[in-house]
């Protein structure tokens, strides 16, 4: 009998599955997207979201470049998305180069470095070369880490706006270099890239027809994340038959 796939996904509210504001449930878990995924997909599952969590070393804040470590080492696949609250929370960007966890791009290469060796390329062999090698390549051939990018998300304070192109242009969190970002460190560790921010369906800057009740998310609200962060169950299944496709065919 063929051995089910074991997936675990690293990220924040979202992968969690946090219920939204203004959405039946709130507060609470919803099946999230990554959730879906892998029950489309028929694959074990582990949930390593946290709310609030970072991808930077703000302690507090529960990060991901360290705690990728508690993940199970059979994981077969893997993802990554985060960078919400790095931003949220005033993050630096820094830059490339940068190597320590205390800048965005840093804990970015900590992060994916750290994967790369738990998953890819295994150090906790003592053998020969040639014998550690064959074991490397025994274990990390057919596993898969994917980082997705975040997706977009509307500034709640100002979601009260009519909603105008110039008042939607005003609400959006600056994204691009961020964005960026983590397409340029994935692709430096040969990481594929999900770009969930481009291609997960939701948008929540045009069809705001949901009229928020929730203190300080009373403004209107795409149906699909009813706060402008969090997705609704129908928008985290938009995802879902996204990444699912995505990792059908990488599979």
């Amino acid at each position: 009998m063929k051995k089910r796939l074991k997936y675990c996904a690293l990220g924040d509210s979202i992968t969690f599955g946090f219920i939204p504001r203004n959405y039946p449930g709130h507060p609470g878990q919803l099946e999230s997207y990554a959730a879906l995924a892998a029950k489309m997909l028929d694959m074990e599952f582990e949930n390593h979201g946290i709310s609030d969590s970072t991808i930077a070393n703000l302690p507090e804040n529960t990060p991901m470049c360290i705690r990728y470590r508690e993940m199970a080492d059979d994981a077969d696949i893997i993802t990554v998305m985060g960078g919400t609250n790095d931003v949220r929370l005033g993050v630096p960007l820094g830059k490339m180069e940068d190597r320590t966890p205390d800048t965005f791009y840093g804990a970015l290469h900590t992060l994916m470095q750290g994967l790369y060796t738990k998953y890819i390329v295994p150090q906790e062999q003592q053998a020969p070369f040639f014998e550690a090698t064959a074991e490397m390549a025994r274990k990390g051939q057919y596993k898969k880490i994917v980082i997705l990018t975040p997706i977009k998300l509307l500034d709640a304070e100002k979601s009260h706006l009519p909603n105008t192109p110039q008042d939607n242009a005003n609400v959006l969190y600056q994204w691009d270099g961020w964005i960026e970002a983590i397409k340029e460190v994935a692709r430096f560790y040969s990481f594929p890239v999900f770009d969930m921010h481009n291609l997960s369906g939701i948008t929540p800057h045009i069809s705001r027809t949901v009229k928020g009740t929730h203190e300080e998310y009373n403004g209107n609200y795409n149906p699909y994340i009813t706060d402008g962060t969090h997705p609704t169950q129908e928008g985290a299944q938009m995802m879902a038959n996204a990444l699912a496709s995505f990792l059908r065919a990488l599979l």
